[in-house]
């Protein structure tokens, strides 16, 4: 027993050194309340999934690089409560930027990337589609006056990456593998 709390000790630790700045103070995901409640022992699963390795002139000059997608679960040791999340990672304006999104604010920007992929060239004037996660994670996507489409993720309200029409897909394909990770977690686990 010993052995099991040094190691969740030595993890807490150590994750609490990455210098990474998450959602705004206040944010409300089901991942975050779970991993960050106070008085508990809790442990972070973080997978890998993909990067998206776009760079265009926008970011370069923003200083926006890669997207990195991980699927996460984290779990209250004391009552065994599991939460499943994606974590999209980048570097911007020289600093660390990380979103959490639940599994379900997954399906609904996926559902929304679809929608701006599909309606985004038909409309007229300036328009913006949105859809904001509970924390503080934003998919917009847009259609100019001159007729150019595309879309942008906000991490933070701070910092935008943006994606032309062509490569909406490749960023819905990276958040549904990381949603298959997630539901192939979940089954392992028994829900």
């Amino acid at each position: 027993m010993k052995k099991i709390i040094l190691v969740v000790f030595i993890l807490l630790l150590t994750a609490s050194m990455i210098p990474v700045t998450f959602a705004e103070e206040g944010s409300g995901t089901q991942f975050e309340s779970v991993l960050l409640k106070k008085g508990s022992i809790t442990v972070q699963e973080t997978i890998d999934v993909t990067e998206d390795n776009f760079t265009d002139y926008s970011a370069y000059i923003a200083g926006v690089e890669s997207v990195r997608f991980q699927a996460t679960i984290g779990t209250d040791v004391a009552t065994n409560q599991k939460v499943y999340a994606m974590i999209m990672k980048t570097r911007g304006q020289g600093k660390d930027f990380a979103a959490i999104l639940d599994l379900d604010e997954v399906d609904d920007a996926i559902t929304t990337l679809k929608y701006i992929k599909d309606h985004a060239p038909e409309m007229e004037n300036y328009t913006e589609i949105r859809y904001k996660t509970s924390g503080g994670f934003t998919v917009v996507g847009y259609h100019t006056v001159k007729g150019s489409c595309g879309a942008y993720i906000i991490f933070e309200s701070q910092l935008r990456k943006y994606y032309d029409l062509k490569q909406i897909d490749t960023l819905i394909d990276a958040m549904q593998s990381v949603k298959d990770v997630l539901n192939s977690k979940m089954k392992e686990a028994g829900k």
